[in-house]
């Protein structure tokens, strides 16, 4: 009872300002202080863990910015009219979307962490045609040879007084090192990612 008592009298004067500041304050000390990150990063797995602490504190921050929202809608004329799907109304298929993943063998355990991985070759995000061309013109970009004056084509391999090659990537590396990264849906301590929001959403639509 005391702390909602305080929650009342901090929501009188909260605005949504306040609360931007805030989370500019707790991002920077996120990103400096790995306690700290440590810390967020727990505290976002009780919260969709359905911690009830963590769920009132959760609520309380969405009725500040529900109030702002409230009177853009006003503005638009649209008061009244809207249903409203957040982010958090999909936690709830959250779990279900992860062990379809599995048992499909869509995604797949790395690290500790639930991901799925492109095809070979696949062009994830588009553009994989324009970054081969840059690649391609990169590695044929001419430098000059300090030790000769002359130029030579630069082939990406390290060349040794005697002319043989050393330091040359295997096929295998190179083929891993232009593998785009996965799409992790669950993280090693077992919080969801963004994208798995946006699955379950897809799914329920």
């Amino acid at each position: 009872e005391e702390g909602r008592g305080e929650e009342k009298e901090l929501s009188s004067d909260l605005s949504l300002g306040r609360l931007v500041e805030f989370y500019k304050e707790a991002k920077k000390r996120f990103d400096e202080d790995a306690e700290f990150q440590q810390r967020a990063r727990e505290e976002v797995v009780r919260l969709q863990g359905g911690d009830p602490d963590s769920l009132r504190a959760w609520a309380f921050l969405c009725g500040v910015s529900r109030k702002e929202f409230e009177s853009v809608y006003r503005l638009l004329g649209v008061s009244g009219q809207l249903e409203e799907r957040g982010e958090s109304f999909y936690n709830q298929w959250l779990p279900e979307i992860v062990e379809s993943l599995r048992s499909s063998g869509v995604a797949t355990e790395s690290e500790g962490a639930l991901c799925v991985f492109p095809l070979p070759g696949e062009d994830v995000g588009g553009g994989g045609k324009e970054k081969k061309t840059k690649q391609k013109k990169k590695k044929q970009k001419k430098k000059k040879d300090k030790t000769s004056g002359g130029e030579v084509e630069e082939a990406g391999a390290a060349t040794t007084g005697d002319g043989e090659g050393s330091g040359t990537d295997t096929e295998e590396e190179k083929e891993t090192s232009n593998q785009p990264p996965p799409l992790i849906v669950q993280k090693s301590d077992g919080g969801f990612m963004y994208a798995t929001t946006d699955l379950a959403a897809v799914r329920h639509r």
